[in-house]
């Protein structure tokens, strides 16, 4: 299982930068147009044009991780959509270039926890790797829910759901 998804508070001493083992990750966008109701004929739509970004993904967690278990996102990797010729928006300009630990399930709940969006000089952002490794793109996220669920004979690890709600994506 790849690890291409990373999630990192971004302070700029304390980071705390995880990769995670994702089996299902959702990222939907919710509006809510205002329908007005009108006497004897078709009713109003009024879009204001606001929207919710949502992510939502799942997968296993070990109880324990394995010594020197980590991914590196190098600092010359582009955010995806950005001018490639070099002077696109790298890892590193961003300070996402790092490397990123696989946490056990008490450190990521921990984290999910203990974190908040904005605090002082933490901006948490998720991360996702395009498949192919070279390019990403990531959200700024704020923590809204956490599931671990340990399944019968499978106690060495849990399976967890994190939902999150978040900005633009490359915002």
């Amino acid at each position: 299982m790849a690890y291409s998804v990373l999630l990192t508070n971004g302070a700029s001493s304390g980071t705390v930068s995880y990769a995670l083992k994702v089996d299902s990750l959702t990222i939907s966008y919710s509006k809510t147009p205002i329908q007005v109701p009108l006497p004897e004929t078709s009713p109003l739509l009024i879009d204001l044009g606001m929207y919710r970004p949502n992510i939502s993904m799942g997968g296993l967690i070990d109880n324990e991780t394995a010594y020197g278990d980590s991914v590196v996102l190098e600092g010359t990797q582009v955010v995806r959509g950005t001018d490639t010729t070099g002077s696109g928006t790298t890892a590193s300009s961003l300070g996402f270039a790092a490397t990123y630990t696989v946490p056990t399930k008490n450190e990521l709940e921990d984290f999910f926890t203990d974190e908040v969006f904005h605090e002082a000089d933490k901006d948490l952002s998720l991360i996702i790797i395009d498949p192919d490794g070279s390019d990403f793109n990531f959200y700024k996220v704020a923590p809204q829910s956490a599931t671990f669920i340990m399944a019968p004979a499978t106690e060495d690890r849990y399976s967890y759901n994190l939902v999150f709600v978040a900005a633009k994506r490359n915002e």
